[in-house]
């Protein structure tokens, strides 16, 4: 039988996200066969062990106490069965390895999701900033949450996915599935099209630099009489979302606040803004 962890829906916010891209949460198998009276039921007890202090060290990074979780493992698995298993012991294990390691995986993650998410905040936070840094600012500021957010749920999927045998180190895993999982989102919001994601660049880089008057426009605006005739332009709501981005240095989020409309909204708004704003100002691109 499969069994998702108890995961609250409060990280999972981009879930329409994840099924547009084929990215459905992972599903574990916890079904443990039973193997009856083993030869090898010592050692295999043992391995047992390793795997609960192994899975218990990336929650807590500490020395469990992990004798209730492994007697009820144990319990399941040397039951009496009709069939015959491997006498090998590495046969066996193979057998057997992967729903134990699952069904360890769900225990700790139904019961201490928050400490795992506690436990690499700073790495998981470290990771989103560095990733925010290389996306223009207006995208940074409305995406960051849904950014943050998306790191956490991987790092959960990463450990879902993690096979500890090949490195006991989760973070090298996590570190390239939270960096891919944050492309893909970009990705995504851009409709795979990588020419809008450029002209979110190019806006903010040409309105930023024309109000600065230190580009190419420096010939054509003198004394920002071009820009404030391109300003005048614009509605009263296309200027006041310009003005309060970009004067006033606030996010969309807290535009969106003062003006009663979506992020979404005030990021539209504002690039139809910058683009009327070009257009007078005169650049060939536009």
């Amino acid at each position: 039988m499969s069994k998702k962890p108890n995961i609250s829906s409060s990280l999972i916010p981009q879930s329409n996200y994840r099924k547009q891209t084929n990215k459905d949460l992972q599903e574990l198998n916890t079904t443990i066969p039973a193997i009856g009276n083993h030869p090898k039921t010592n050692e295999i007890t043992t391995r047992i062990k390793t795997l609960i202090d192994t899975i218990h060290h990336v929650f807590f990074k500490s020395n469990p106490s992990t004798s209730t979780l492994q007697k009820k493992l144990t319990a399941s698995l040397f039951k009496p069965c009709s069939t015959p298993m491997p006498k090998d012991i590495d046969d066996t294990w193979a057998l057997i390895e992967p729903p134990i390691l699952n069904t360890i995986k769900v225990h700790y993650l139904t019961k201490y999701i928050d400490q795992l998410i506690n436990e690499y905040d700073k790495q998981v936070s470290f990771l989103v900033h560095k990733y925010k840094r290389h996306l223009p600012r207006h995208i940074s500021n409305v995406e960051g949450d849904d950014l943050g957010t998306i790191a956490q749920l991987e790092l959960i999927e990463t450990l879902k996915a993690w096979q500890p045998e090949k490195n006991p180190d989760i973070w090298p895993l996590a570190y390239t599935r939270i960096n891919g999982a944050m492309k893909d989102h970009i990705r995504y919001i851009s409709k795979s099209d990588p020419t809008r994601f450029y002209d979110w660049v190019t806006d903010a880089a040409s309105l930023y630099m024309a109000i600065n008057d230190d580009n190419s426009y420096e010939t054509k605006i003198e004394n920002n009489t071009m820009l404030e005739r391109a300003l005048s332009e614009l509605n009263d709501k296309e200027k006041r979302i310009v003005r309060l981005y970009i004067n006033d240095d606030l996010t969309f989020s807290d535009i969106a606040t003062q003006i009663k409309l979506s992020e979404s909204q005030i990021s539209r708004i504002y690039k139809n803004a910058v683009k009327k704003i070009k257009t007078i100002c005169g650049d060939p691109n536009t």
